[in-house]
């Protein structure tokens, strides 16, 4: 038998744990959770959320998700091995000299900026 003495408006429930409210009405409609109306607020029951987040810990069972960082994923490959499917990993061609990339054209058509005077700062109105 839940408990279901502790309760706690929707908002400041989703606002506690980082998440909008609009999930915790999700987790409802999908039956994760269950909510009661007191007044004309509609209240979390607290007891359900901690069995929701215990069935999903149960269920993942310490799973680690892959890193999206693309260092981690080469060092996880092995050292100078390639990873298929990295982020930021083209199929384009390697420059080759006198061919600029076009960052770098547009870096060197920039003007340089002009140095502030000795006195340091610049007079406002």
């Amino acid at each position: 038998m839940e408990d279901y003495s502790d309760t706690e408006p929707v908002r400041s429930f989703a606002q506690k744990r980082g998440f909008s409210p609009t999930r915790v009405y999700e987790w409802e409609d999908q039956g994760h959770i269950k909510t009661v109306l007191i007044g004309k607020r509609r209240h979390v029951i607290v007891a359900t959320y901690d069995a929701f987040v215990r069935r999903l810990a149960k269920e993942q069972a310490g799973a680690r998700l892959p890193s999206s960082n693309p260092r981690a994923r080469t060092n996880q490959a092995g050292v100078g091995e390639p990873v298929s499917g990295a982020i930021g990993q083209t199929n384009a061609a390697p420059l080759t000299p006198g061919t600029e990339h076009r960052t770098s054209r547009a870096k060197a058509t920039m003007p340089a900026r002009a140095s502030p005077k000795k006195g340091g700062r610049r007079a406002t109105r």
